[in-house]
């Protein structure tokens, strides 16, 4: 399948877009959605440790998985360097192991991962060299939307031709908690169920409302309600708040 660079400084919207492409696998390509962080509104399995990376993409893809052919799409906000924190410690033997097997399993699992970095050049050459596409998400200034342009992968990424694409922050600040810190990689992982999080449980979501709207709790339900009604929705990236 595909591997997606989402490249920017802090504050650029990387992981918004990586958000945003949560949504965009699971409405408009329907994929089933793994990710590093949770989501809200959104049905997703919560990736915490190499051992449930590999419970996504086994290794080995059994041939009843290839003819149903199910389609999954990872979301990893900074996954390489989550992936390094499970590494300290190891040789380089098996550091490398671990990377070529998520690689190779990914390859071979119909999984398509997206992650997020703040530069090309914290990325192994290895995995460079198989990144499909470079995202670069801009920032408007008034900060209400997201422009991302696309470019061909490798090491020395260039214009790829397709068009940039631009999707609103509101829409997508209601499903993605942008107060989150992604969690140290664990050992194990008992935890392999879906979960689906309704946007009213989500305490950036529910800041920004009163913050900058100044919206009281029944009307920060009230709109929460109507943004998950309408989720699904092919224009739900392009909402505004009345």
């Amino acid at each position: 399948m595909v591997l997606i660079a989402i490249v920017g400084e802090l504050g650029s919207g990387k992981t918004l877009t990586l958000a945003y492409m949560c949504w965009n696998n699971w409405v408009k390509k329907k994929r089933k959605i793994f990710t590093n962080f949770p989501l809200f509104g959104i049905p997703h399995v919560m990736i915490k440790s190499i051992e449930g990376f590999f419970k996504m993409i086994p290794p080995e893809t059994t041939e009843e998985e290839i003819f149903k052919g199910e389609e999954k799409f990872f979301a990893g906000d900074e996954l390489w360097r989550w992936v390094d924190s499970r590494m300290i410690g190891m040789g380089a033997r098996e550091r490398n192991k671990i990377i070529s097997n998520i690689l190779l399993a990914s390859r071979k699992s119909f999984v398509t991962i997206a992650y997020t970095t703040q530069s090309l050049h914290q990325i192994d050459k290895r995995i460079l060299d198989v990144t499909d596409l470079v995202f670069c998400p801009q920032m408007s200034p008034d900060k209400k939307y997201i422009t991302v342009y696309i470019f061909s992968g490798g090491r020395k990424p260039y214009p790829s031709g397709i068009p940039p694409f631009i999707f609103n922050c509101e829409p997508i600040y209601a499903i993605y908690n942008t107060f989150y810190k992604v969690q140290e990689i664990t050992e194990k992982q008992e935890d392999f169920s879906e979960k689906n999080h309704r946007i009213i449980e989500n305490p950036a979501w529910r800041w920004y409302l009163m913050k900058f709207y100044k919206f009281d709790e029944k009307k920060i339900e009230k709109i929460s309600e109507e943004f998950e009604k309408r989720i699904k929705d092919e224009d739900y990236p392009h909402l505004v708040l009345d």
